[in-house]
């Protein structure tokens, strides 16, 4: 929350940190489960049992902030400061279909983008944001086909925080290879890290 407070981007955005405050405050509460949904319909259910086992090693809460700051790594690198306080709520909200709590009909059928827009309609100061259908768009479509500026950042963030989530946990877990014995062949492991890139 520090690093919001002090943010230069929300000089002039007081309203996106005060929803970004809210969803952090959710995360703080639940955002200790796995960052993972196994929804036979979910995009993630596709992913092999070795990318889909690694990357559960990774909170929600983690995950979530990793994406805020591929977020912000992207957009300073192409000069759009400017998207920065919409992208950070995308980026913040984008899997809060994954809490424990949202776990009924739409995270069930394997739609926790939709599910997370319900959570983020539910914020008073979320509704009153200019592009919040934009921003409820980018979210929708993160592991589809995003549109505009908003929609590509976040998906494109939301996959670069996978690839590193998942080369830590494959080094961590070949760390541990190295004093106990591996009940997950390397190969294997290497294959689930190539089809990430792709998803």
């Amino acid at each position: 929350m520090k690093h919001i407070e002090q943010a230069p981007w929300f000089r002039h955005a007081p309203l996106h940190k005060e929803v970004c405050y809210q969803i952090l405050k959710l995360l703080d509460k639940e955002g200790d489960c796995s960052s993972v949904v196994n929804a036979a319909d979910d995009v993630e259910a596709s992913w092999d049992s070795n990318t889909f086992t690694l990357l559960g090693k990774t909170s929600l809460l983690n995950h979530t902030l990793n994406v805020a700051v591929e977020t912000i790594h992207l957009l300073l690198e192409t000069d759009a400061r400017h998207v920065i306080p919409d992208s950070l709520i995308a980026a913040l909200g984008h899997d809060l279909g994954k809490l424990p709590r949202v776990k009924g009909y739409l995270y069930s059928l394997g739609e926790h983008p939709l599910a997370a827009g319900r959570v983020l309609a539910e914020i008073a100061s979320f509704k009153q944001l200019s592009k919040k259908d934009e921003i409820s768009r980018a979210i929708k479509l993160h592991h589809k086909r995003p549109e505009g500026l908003l929609g590509k950042t976040l998906k494109k963030a939301d996959q670069s925080a996978r690839q590193k989530e998942l080369e830590q946990a494959v080094e961590k877990f070949s760390v541990q290879d190295v004093t106990q014995e591996s009940t997950v062949p390397p190969r294997q492991v290497h294959g689930a890290k190539a089809c990430l890139l792709y998803t």
